[in-house]
């Protein structure tokens, strides 16, 4: 078959052109559906990513937080407390807080890992705020572990609500 009989056949039926235009439509957005879907999937797996990496990065540095918190804690309870201790102690603290804030302009970041952090950060900043406290004071005292217990168990909560959205995934 040549071109110049094909040619002949579609000069020879003139429907033919708007029924190629109607299907080439359709087929066109069809297409275009598929590409948006494929977008959309595409997405949602970058974002489920990067919130997934976002919560590891978040345990990660709060249970590193957690372990200087609880040995600042101790030694705030113990008799040995001196104000280089806690002026080091404090320097520490700074140093978390800025960890922690960091945290929440990384990637992945949504409101209930924002408010996860939050809550965290501010046990750190109580904490510096106690010990600043104790450096003020004309006289000396020694806290109770009772009464420092909800600095930890802050950090200790915002770890937990981080594994239970670890596990949602």
């Amino acid at each position: 078959m040549n071109w110049e009989s094909v040619s002949f056949w579609i000069e020879g039926h003139p429907g033919l052109a708007s029924w190629v235009q109607a299907i080439g439509s359709i087929v066109a957005i069809l297409i275009a559906v598929w590409i948006s879907n494929t977008d959309s999937r595409i997405r949602k797996a970058a974002e489920k990513h990067a919130r997934r990496s976002a919560i590891i990065r978040c345990q990660w540095v709060l249970a590193n937080s957690g372990d200087v918190v609880e040995r600042i804690t101790k030694s705030l309870v113990s008799a040995e407390l001196t104000e280089s201790i806690a002026m080091a102690n404090i320097a520490r603290l700074d140093t978390l807080h800025n960890e922690i804030r960091e945290l929440v302009y990384g990637p992945g970041i949504d409101s209930d890992i924002f408010g996860v952090v939050l809550n965290a950060r501010l046990g750190v900043d109580r904490l510096r705020y106690q010990l600043q406290e104790w450096l003020g004071a004309s006289e000396k005292f020694s806290y109770e572990a009772k009464s420092l217990k909800y600095h930890f168990s802050s950090i200790d909560n915002a770890l937990a609500k981080l594994d239970k959205m670890a596990s949602d995934f």
